[in-house]
């Protein structure tokens, strides 16, 4: 059972007293302290209508909603809300709040919740919130038919027990079908595809491009949002959300009604919703288990109900569908952890990139060399160093040099690690080397690196893909306590000895038969290991679809790029329709009952693409695109005319001529 809480006006209602006697048990004091105060006290408010405005009033409780600091100070004011009693756990997002525990009696149920909603409720009535009674719910989740009645009651009045309840965006049953939750999806998901409606046509409107943009930013993320936990529905149900991504994609490419979903998904780059679902359950998954404190780690872990579950519904457990590609991933990876330290007490680190803006690729090699060794003579009294970093498949390793002290340093990484996690590996190593060589004599360090990105990442205190491996750099660069250390940025592979040799080392390190540094990966490359693993698992489910034949032919190989696109978009509707194998030719005409004869009128054998495009007389059709593909030196067959742009052109420019511009 779960007790669904709404705070009546939680922030209007925040006691600013209390909150301050909070902060200064927190260890707040000071000028943080007072300014909050001052934040706090003296506000007033007015309401504007038109040009006029209301009197000004005091605003005694609640913090100014929209200012940054007020989640903080709303998030500290709720921090010791009691948690739950005697097995009842709690979920807390700002404001929305949720208690559920499970028993087989329906006595000791109520018994458990009613307990912790009056903790709950004795707690609002010390720190000045109320609970809404008219917007809190309970839902009792079970699959009996006849249900006891429950009776919970928050000080004098009884909450409503209802059989759904909608919690952060997310409709709640009694049976956990998620039945009420896809239809309200659907429902909403059909109001926007009308704007995709409004602006696409088959003849004029948005692109394939556009299209796919609006279908992605409005539709695909209403699809997106809680789908790790509806994927335990009904198959039934979610195939109903799979025929909202079909229309949406039909529509992008204009294609005709009948058009496999398996053509339409391939062809605009779209995972089938089964696997993005798979996807977002794998990538959710990858930031709890990287996390050892995670409060819902236990929902990928295995558990006895998983064992005892019919093999129908083995998949409605999130642990069965992702213990495949966990329990084949044996790396080891971390999810962001916080800084140790602050970063404002980082040491000061010297980045050089100004070279990046003075040069550009385009110069011949001689020239950038004579540049680079320029800029480099600007540190020639310091102690130069060489990094770099090398991959190859799932190896990765890295090196540094310095040539002066004739000193090499061979690195092997965690496998299937990025290049930019080398790059930064070798850098790390060598502040690690620092810190415990440097001296009177040795003190001055100019590090020269090719990786523009890992170098911005240093000066900035900042990495998106690789979190914790920076703040590991930083934390042995602050033990660095005498050195002089500059990080300067140098384009590869310009014939700069002390560049190529490291170059040369590193991608000797790949064959190091150990793992020396950097043994765990972050959620980004554990993000690309997923996606790998989700398409190969969307091509392995591609090849045993018996449908979209046709399009098989042209686009064997699944991925996620978009496959044709024109700005001309009666030709980008005409090509895709006969790449996805629906054309409105007289055989589909007449199995439609449009026509009473399949044949071709020239020709009078059964009019389809491959007939009309390979064997056709209308216009010389056949015989003009078999000399242009003699031309281009291609075969002459279904896959190089759609598949080929030139060729496509011709083949767009003689469909327009024979059916007179209109698209068939």
């Amino acid at each position: 059972m779960a007790i669904f809480i709404d705070f009546e006006r939680a922030y209007d209602m925040l006691h600013v007293p209390t909150l301050l006697k909070k902060l200064l048990n927190m260890g707040i004091i000071g000028k943080t302290y007072n300014w909050i105060v001052n934040f706090l006290s003296n506000r007033t408010f007015q309401v504007k209508i038109g040009t006029s405005f209301s009197d000004k009033y005091s605003l005694e409780n609640g913090t100014p909603q929209g200012a940054v600091i007020s989640s903080l100070l709303f998030f500290i004011m709720i921090n010791d809300i009691p948690q739950g009693l005697d097995g009842v756990e709690m979920t807390l997002f700002a404001e929305d709040s949720s208690i559920y525990t499970g028993h087989q009696n329906h006595n000791k149920l109520q018994n458990r919740i009613q307990l912790s909603l009056n903790a709950i409720d004795k707690w609002c009535n010390t720190n000045g919130f109320k609970i809404s009674i008219s917007k809190t719910v309970g839902v009792l989740f079970t699959k009996k038919r006849r249900i006891a009645n429950i009776n919970i009651k928050v000080g004098n009045e009884s909450i409503k027990i209802e059989k759904t309840a909608k919690f952060l965006g997310v409709i709640f049953d009694q049976r956990l079908s998620w039945k009420p939750h896809i239809e309200y999806v659907i429902t909403k998901c059909k109001n926007r595809m009308n704007l995709m409606r409004a602006v696409s046509g088959n003849h004029w409107g948005a692109s394939k491009k556009a299209l796919l943009h609006i279908y992605r930013a409005l539709i695909r993320s209403v699809i997106d949002y809680g789908d790790t936990a509806y994927s335990s529905a009904p198959k039934s149900y979610l195939d109903k959300l799979s025929s909202i991504q079909t229309e949406a994609l039909r529509l992008c490419c204009g294609a005709a009604k009948g058009t496999p979903a398996t053509a339409l998904q391939n062809e605009c780059g779209e995972l089938p919703l089964q696997m993005r679902r798979l996807q977002n359950s794998l990538k959710l998954g990858t930031k709890i288990l990287g996390n050892q404190d995670h409060p819902v780690k236990s929902a990928y872990q295995p558990h006895w109900t998983n064992e005892f579950r019919t093999f129908s519904h083995k998949d409605e457990s999130t642990y069965t569908r992702t213990q495949d590609f966990f329990s084949s991933l044996d790396l080891p990876f971390q999810a962001p952890t916080f800084p140790t330290s602050p970063p404002w007490l980082n040491n000061d680190i010297e980045v050089d990139i100004s070279l990046h803006k003075s040069i550009s690729k385009k110069n011949d090699n001689p020239e950038l060399r004579l540049i680079s060794l320029d800029h480099m003579s600007r540190y020639q009294t310091y102690t130069h160093v060489y990094t770099d970093g090398s991959k190859n498949g799932d190896l990765v390793a890295a090196a540094y040099t310095i040539p002066i002290l004739n000193l090499d340093k061979q690195i092997r990484l965690c496998n299937s690690s990025s290049i930019y996690a080398a790059e930064l590996t070798a850098i790390k190593e060598v502040f690690c080397w620092i810190s415990e060589n440097e001296n009177q004599d040795l003190k001055h360090f100019a590090i020269f690196s090719d990786s523009l990105s890992v170098l911005i990442s240093i000066r900035n205190s900042f990495s998106r893909s690789r979190p914790n491996l920076l703040q590991e750099t930083l934390r042995i660069f602050n033990k660095i306590r005498i050195s002089k250390v500059h990080l300067i940025w140098i384009p590869s592979h310009v014939n700069i000895i002390g560049n190529e040799k490291v170059d040369a080392l590193a991608k000797q390190s790949l064959s190091l038969p150990i793992i020396n540094s950097t043994n765990y990966l972050e959620l980004q490359e554990v993000f690309s290991i997923i996606k790998l693993h989700v398409v190969n698992e969307w091509q392995r489910k591609y090849d045993s679809d018996t449908k979209g034949q046709h399009y098989k032919f042209i686009c064997p190989v699944v991925d996620t790029n978009i496959k044709y696109v024109d700005n001309n978009r009666k030709k980008e509707v005409q090509i895709s329709r006969l790449r996805l194998g629906k054309v409105n030719l007289n055989e589909r005409l007449l199995l439609m009952k449009k026509l009473e004869s399949g044949l071709c009128t020239l020709c009078k054998v059964p009019e389809n693409i491959n007939h009309l495009l390979l064997n056709c007389r209308k216009e010389n059709i056949s015989n003009i695109l078999r000399d242009k593909c003699v031309s281009y030196k291609v075969d002459f067959n279904i896959k190089n005319l759609l598949d080929v742009g030139c060729i496509q052109s011709e083949v767009y420019r003689l469909i327009s001529l024979i059916y007179k511009g209109k698209v068939v």
